[in-house]
């Protein structure tokens, strides 16, 4: 590309890119396929990357094509290294990360997700340094690292987040350690995120539609978890019910995993003390949830294939044979 003009457009998509993100993921996806289109059309410059990555990032969890995702991700990281597209290098990289979950086993993306950080921080990338924080942790706690670890490592993105003054992306940090203290059982209880310094109710009420709507969903799908394993179904079901409202938001990001599998585990769990007409609406859910992991589970075996197996355990004692569903 060499029109000037041209250049100038393709840089100002890019831009827009991540923002309309935040908070609609059509115009999201509009700006993208224009700048692929445009790179088609006019060539390729510095931003095409940007947009190509992003092409990338939706083929697989939207249009089923993660090999395809895989291809354009790489065919970006390449233009990246090889015409010293420097400024764009960690939006490719975190951009390979997005797409890596799906396909690879989960220390891969975690390698991306430390590459954008660094070249974040060397180019003065600093939203794609502090999305990196964020990433970093989402992606250890997929991987079921030592929770001591992945709070340290959730503080030192907090820190970075408070400096560069991203209020939104230090907030899904934040929800992120309340999910972690409350593993570790450092909450006042186990049905709460609250502690001497976290009110979870004041939390809660300021997230508001100004703010930027994948935090509030990542957050919602973390209670969702988190309420799961401590047995408190009615809540984890109120979370599910919140979050759902706002997946659209998260359609290319991992945490749709946490959602799916947590939601029909909670399903099955509330089965036998529901009415008949509830019962069949939550296993036309859980079928739903079901048919999105064993996807990812035929993408990725060892990432999905155990959580696929358990919904579909679940699954299997509830349509048994015995009234009630106790099969």
């Amino acid at each position: 590309m060499t029109d000037p003009e041209k250049q100038a457009a393709m840089r100002v998509l890019s831009e827009i890119r991540a923002p309309a993100n935040m908070t609609d993921v059509k115009p999201h996806d509009l700006v993208t396929f224009h700048m692929v289109n445009a790179t088609l059309r006019y060539g390729t410059t510095d931003a095409s990357t940007h947009g190509i990555v992003g092409l990338a990032s939706i083929l697989g969890p939207v249009f089923h094509r993660y090999i395809d995702g895989y291809h354009f991700g790489r065919l970006a990281c390449r233009l990246v290294e090889k015409f010293g597209f420097h400024a764009y290098k960690a939006k490719a990289y975190l951009g390979m990360e997005h797409l890596l979950l799906w396909i690879e086993p989960i220390s891969t993306a975690i390698e991306f997700t430390r590459l954008a950080f660094r070249a974040g921080i060397e180019t003065g990338d600093l939203s794609y340094a502090s999305y990196s924080c964020e990433h970093l942790v989402t992606d250890l706690l997929l991987q079921g690292v030592q929770l001591d670890e992945v709070w340290r490592e959730s503080q030192n993105g907090l820190e970075f987040h408070r400096k560069v003054k991203f209020r939104d992306v230090a907030d899904m940090i934040v929800s992120q350690q309340r999910f972690i203290q409350n593993m570790r059982g450092q909450t006042t209880a186990f049905s709460s995120f609250s502690d001497a310094e976290f009110d979870e109710e004041r939390f809660e009420a300021q997230l508001t539609a100004d703010r930027m709507t994948r935090m509030v969903c990542y957050y919602w799908a973390l209670k969702l978890q988190a309420r799961f394993m401590s047995g408190d179904y009615d809540a984890a079901r109120a979370a599910a019910q919140k979050a759902k409202s706002l997946l659209s938001s998260a359609k290319i990001h991992i945490q749709l995993v946490d959602y799916y599998c947590y939601n029909a585990l909670t399903i099955a769990a509330i089965h036998e003390t529901s009415g008949p007409q509830k019962q069949a609406e939550g296993i036309q859910e859980l079928k739903q949830s079901l048919e999105r992991l064993r996807e990812w589970s035929g993408s990725c075996p060892e990432t999905f294939l155990d959580k696929y197996t358990l919904v579909s355990a679940e699954l299997a004692r509830i349509e048994g044979p015995e009234a009630g569903g106790r099969g």
